[in-house]
């Protein structure tokens, strides 16, 4: 009688099992991704294509949009991944014979952008042009490195962050160029930030119930 119930209750648990797994999606069209390594990823996960190819409210009429894009979508990523020569290609393809449509996203990279000069500019007192080193210390591309537009971006808040906690408070950016040429794959980058005055703050005080 206990092996019995047993055997029952293992077949509880292999039915639960079996009904609490998630059911494969099925694929809307076949992508296919020439690029190199590191491209691959972002060209399939920020892609309308690469989002929707297992999506179950898919049309097969969306698909010419996708593509069409897809062409937008894939120079952006390549771009901000600092390929600004590439060539991106996307390709519709007939459906094979009882068989998915198939499309190709054809990246030919090209060299990578690299930064050839970097000039930093500080406008505020003698404090705030001291850090200059520290400045340069943290920037996170200097000559020589590769241009990555998130980099540029985030970089310019760093260095304001940087002079904002040693008291220049007020620090902006006034004047930021990034002059990109893509027959020398290089990167020309000016930054200029005024750190305004360093404001000092007193001691602390806490008052309440003791």
């Amino acid at each position: 009688m206990r092996g019995s119930l047993r055997a029952v209750a293992g077949l509880c648990l292999l039915v639960v099992a079996l009904g609490g797994a998630a059911p494969a999606l099925a694929a809307n069209y076949e992508l296919a991704i020439e690029a190199p390594e590191q491209l691959v990823e972002p060209l399939r996960s920020r892609t309308l294509l690469g989002r929707w190819i297992d999506e179950p409210g898919f049309e097969s009429g969306q698909l010419p949009l996708f593509v069409e894009r897809a062409r937008d979508e894939a120079a952006a990523i390549v771009r901000a991944a600092g390929y600004f020569s590439a060539r991106v290609a996307v390709a519709l393809e007939d459906a094979r014979a009882a068989g998915l449509p198939r499309v190709r996203i054809a990246v030919d990279a090209g060299a990578r952008t690299t930064v050839n000069r970097f000039e930093l500019g500080i406008d505020g007192p003698p404090a705030a042009q001291a850090m200059r080193e520290l400045l340069l210390d943290r920037w996170p591309l200097p000559e020589g490195s590769f241009f990555l537009s998130t980099e540029w971006e985030q970089g310019k808040r760093l260095l304001v962050d940087v002079l904002q906690q040693r008291g220049f408070v007020r620090a902006r950016v006034v004047a930021s160029r990034a002059e990109v040429d893509p027959a020398l794959t290089a990167a020309a980058l000016t930054l200029r930030i005024d750190s305004g005055p360093r404001l000092a703050f007193g001691p602390t005080t806490i008052r309440g119930l003791q």
